[in-house]
């Protein structure tokens, strides 16, 4: 595949440019605005010499590819990363754009799911306020309960009103014992009697990743615990914003990422933005507000599924 990026003073200009020296079938990637210049740029990408085929056979290969770059266009997902996706995707012999498409995902991100038995050790989720990590803590603990398996439940978050009660609610539910720590000291000292074999979540106060002070905060709690911090963002914002926020947790120790909210999420570009900018391991998914739905392991061609859902049940039924 051969990738080519045009500049003009309009964007009708620069298409007119992409389509004058790639042609008609090339696929479009991106768009951007340059707001210092006034300048527009479009990424756009032409399969390159290749034995014969049949006829209908390259129709459905550009068709798919199309169908990809719409697919990326729609989602908002930054440039360089759309042309990485779009380059491995024109490598795969397969007319199924969701295959295709998790090819591409599967070489630009790692994907990694939390274990549903006792990990090496505790995980802590941590993330902006309002992101869900409470209502993933109780998912995470029903889970365990569900599969008889013994799980502690730590909060942290004791400054925000109703905080340590909303947890409480689902521990006394699932007839666990809260453990609550006011300051890094008593975490640590709560640390020490947990038992090893069990499954231990620690729920964290809302932290906002532009304040220093709260991100210090933080990272004194994920020290005393020992835990794995691991992010939990809302699935839709801005990529931009969702970078810089990314890189934010990144800092105190963040290496996977749970999407939440995706049952009211469209564009899923600033959570691959995320991902990509903090080297985030994409881990698990929340697709419904309810504890009883629980968190769904997150894998290239699931994710695919979610960026193209048009296509999804066709793939689905193609690779039962």
């Amino acid at each position: 595949m051969r990738l080519k990026s045009f500049t003009a003073a309009t964007m009708t200009e620069a298409m007119h440019l992409a389509r004058q020296e790639l042609g008609d079938d090339a696929v479009v990637i991106a768009t951007t605005e340059d707001p210092a210049t006034g300048t527009f740029r479009v990424s756009a990408a032409i399969e390159t010499a290749a034995p014969p085929a049949h006829p209908s056979s390259c129709n459905n290969e550009n068709a798919a590819l199309q169908a990809i770059a719409q697919a990326l266009a729609y989602h908002g997902v930054p440039e360089n990363l759309a042309t990485e996706l779009m380059t491995v995707a024109g490598t795969v012999e397969k007319e199924d754009p969701i295959l295709r498409l998790a090819a591409g995902l599967d070489h630009a991100f790692h994907f990694l799911p939390l274990p549903d038995r006792a990990p090496s050790q505790p995980v802590m989720l941590i993330g902006p306020p309002g992101a869900g990590k409470t209502i993933g803590i109780a998912k995470l603990a029903t889970r365990a309960v569900m599969k008889k398996q013994a799980v502690n439940v730590i909060t942290t978050d004791i400054k925000r009103a109703g905080g340590v009660e909303q947890i409480e609610a689902f521990t006394q539910i699932l007839g666990i014992t809260l453990h609550i720590a006011q300051d890094p000291g008593a975490l640590r000292d709560l640390m020490k009697i947990q038992d090893s074999d069990s499954l231990t979540y620690i729920d964290s106060a809302g932290t906002n990743p532009y304040d220093a002070q709260e991100l210090s905060s933080l990272r004194a709690f994920i020290e005393a615990s020992g835990a794995e911090p691991v992010l939990v963002l809302s699935a839709g914002g801005d990529p931009r914003e969702m970078e810089e926020v990314g890189d934010a947790f990144r800092s105190v120790g963040a290496s996977r990422l749970i999407l939440t909210r995706l049952d009211m999420t469209r564009r899923f570009g600033g959570a691959l933005s995320a991902a990509q900018r903090a080297n985030l391991k994409l881990a698990n998914v929340s697709i419904a507000p309810k504890v009883a739905e629980g968190f769904h392991p997150i894998n290239p061609v699931s994710l695919a599924r979610f960026m193209m859902p048009e296509y999804a049940a066709a793939s689905r039924k193609g690779h039962a």
